[in-house]
């Protein structure tokens, strides 16, 4: 009777009517329940219906401050200290929290209702265990949806496996980096080719400065919205109204971004950030690998990185590193507008020629927008304009068009 009772309080969920019977042995009774353990729970979500789910919480996040911004009555002189930290609390941003929290009730039911009929209480008891171990916070818009979801899809999976895939599977996690530029959309394409026709298992992150060109954000969110991909922002003005970082004077936050990308990467445990980086862009690109070490302080050093012999990669790290992950390293930017127009790839609009009021400024142009005004002696006027790059809108040039029907792809060639 008290190696009954102590099996079924210790090494069980309790003593339950219509339990397995412990009989007269106990060690016989935990043993069986290792070989019959069913991993799988039906009736509950999964990553990619939170993925999504997600997805449209931060488009409605990014919409809300975007109308807060237009409907400010300086919308015309906006400022980095005029500019709203948070995006106001719309009836859409309340539901979309509300969702996550009830997709977190609806897993924690399930493990209380798989506790109470389960016929394998041992086996149970040290899913408990792990999930308890790796505990993620369910406190956050951005976990509350994935914090039950680490029981069903990284710990019951391999309960009964090598404790080494599982730990992999909780504790290492890659991001895929999206600018909404041509490169990161490349990156993008590919994934999904890859992957077809199954979704793409990992997220997007945008590091957004708040110096963006709104048809670059546009675009980001309407292609997540297609895929259904779970898209984790990093913002920097978030950063700076919480003082992790500060603003240079001149308004360029380009320098700023990367303590933006490692707060980003820590908060959500991405340890493999996939990123559109070409080795023809810049002389510091020249010595990255397509597997690029970070040390725990998130630091590159070009004496530290690994061989890459034959195309052999080695991307094991230990706790608190992390690795950048450039495929496309050897594509030039011909690559990219070959590939783009050869897979008939949309992007954002203000990569083609259009007309838009501009200003000079040391003999360069730009468009006159929200982030960026002429200054006094500084006409305006309109030019037949296109960006070969859409980066920092405060700091990025137009190229001027002689010709009314000058394509990317042309214009690289010649």
């Amino acid at each position: 009777m008290i190696s009954t009772s102590f099996a079924e309080n210790r090494f069980g969920l309790g003593a339950r009517g219509d339990g397995p019977a412990v009989g007269g042995d106990p060690r016989g009774w935990a043993s069986e329940q290792l070989s019959c353990f069913e991993p799988h729970v039906a009736g509950i979500p999964d990553s990619r219906s939170v993925a999504i789910e997600l997805a449209d919480y931060f488009q409605e996040r990014a919409m809300a401050k975007r109308t807060a911004q237009a409907n400010s009555p300086a919308s015309a002189l906006i400022t980095s200290a005029s500019m709203p930290a948070k995006a106001p609390r719309t009836p859409e941003l309340m539901a979309a929290r509300v969702a996550g929290r009830e997709v977190y009730a609806t897993l924690v039911g399930a493990r209380i209702n798989s506790a109470l009929t389960t016929p394998t209480p041992f086996a149970e008891r040290l899913t408990h265990f792990w999930s308890n171990h790796f505990a993620v916070s369910a406190a956050k818009a951005t976990t509350v949806g994935f914090a039950g979801l680490l029981e069903y899809e990284a710990i019951r999976p391999h309960l009964m496996g090598r404790f080494e895939n599982m730990l992999v599977a909780v504790e290492q996690h890659p991001a895929m980096l999206f600018s909404g530029g041509k490169d990161s959309i490349v990156m993008l394409h590919l994934a999904v080719k890859a992957f077809a026709p199954g979704p793409v298992p990992f997220p997007l992150v945008h590091i957004d400065t708040g110096h963006n060109f709104l048809e670059v954000l546009e675009f980001r969110d309407r292609r997540v919205a297609e895929l259904g991909i779970g898209l984790v922002i990093g913002s920097v003005q978030e950063a700076i109204d919480a003082g992790r970082v500060r603003e240079a004077p001149g308004g360029s936050r380009n320098r700023i971004q990367t303590p933006v990308l490692l707060h980003t990467a820590e908060a959500h445990g991405f340890t493999a950030l996939m990123g559109g980086a070409r080795r023809d862009e810049e002389k510091a690109r020249a010595k990255e690998r397509v597997f690029s070490f970070r040390d725990e302080f998130g630091q590159w050093d070009p004496k530290n990185q690994r061989p890459e012999l034959w195309s052999l990669y080695n991307a094991r790290i230990n706790q608190g590193e992390s690795m950048r992950v450039f495929p496309i390293s050897n594509w030039t930017e011909l690559d990219i507008w070959q590939y783009i127009a050869s897979e008939k790839i949309d992007v954002p609009s203000i990569y083609y020629a259009h007309e838009r009021p501009v200003f000079l400024r040391n003999s360069m142009i730009f468009a006159v927008d929200q982030h960026l005004r002429p200054r006094e002696g500084e006409s305006v006027f309109t030019a037949r304009v296109r960006y070969r790059t859409v980066g920092d809108a405060t700091l990025t040039r137009l190229r001027h068009l002689g010709s009314p029907n000058e394509a990317p792809l042309e214009e690289t060639t010649g």
